[in-house]
């Protein structure tokens, strides 16, 4: 399809001119850029709006695995849990992270033989982000002694959250 422009012409002084005195409106062919600018306008746009969508896909993945991940959080505590009921220190010590200092872990596990079996119930009450692969994590404790709340550090290791050694403290039992 060819682009029209249509030329009118207008008296001098910008009066109308009488209908019989105006002719017929000439074509004046159009030199053709303004098409492949449109077109380029048009890839521009199109490609924004794939790319604001591409992110908005990701950033919902992101967030998604993110809160899917942290629910493994609830399953640490729930194994921890079971592991203070049962006195079973093999199974606590499952829960702490294997690549934490030997000291913090050993110390862990010194509180847990002093105090365990003991039925506690933990549930997660707030969370905050701290990188890619740590959080920390408000924990509510409840046992036979009362209840409490801990902050503690959970650290992503392969698919699993595992409790951690908190930058500059001793873990909390």
């Amino acid at each position: 399809m060819v682009p029209i422009n249509l030329e009118w012409r207008v008296g001098s002084d910008g009066a109308e001119v009488p209908l019989g005195e105006i002719g017929a409106p000439t074509v004046v062919p159009s030199n053709g850029r303004r098409l492949p600018i449109l077109m380029a306008l048009g890839v521009l746009y199109s490609g924004a709006i794939v790319a604001a969508a591409w992110f908005g896909f990701q950033l919902g993945r992101w967030t998604d695995d993110r809160a899917s991940g942290l629910a493994d959080v609830d399953t640490q505590l729930a194994i921890e849990a079971l592991a203070w009921r049962d006195g079973d220190l093999s199974l606590y010590f499952s829960t702490l992270d294997p690549g934490a200092a030997p000291r913090w872990r050993e110390e862990a596990a010194r509180r847990f033989s002093a105090a365990a079996p003991d039925q506690r119930s933990m549930k997660v009450i707030e969370t905050l982000t701290r990188g890619p692969d740590l959080v920390e994590v408000a924990v509510e404790v409840g046992s036979d002694a009362g209840s409490s709340v801990e902050r503690r550090s959970y650290r992503l290791v392969g698919r699993s959250w595992f409790q951690t050694e908190p930058a500059g403290e001793s873990p909390t039992q």
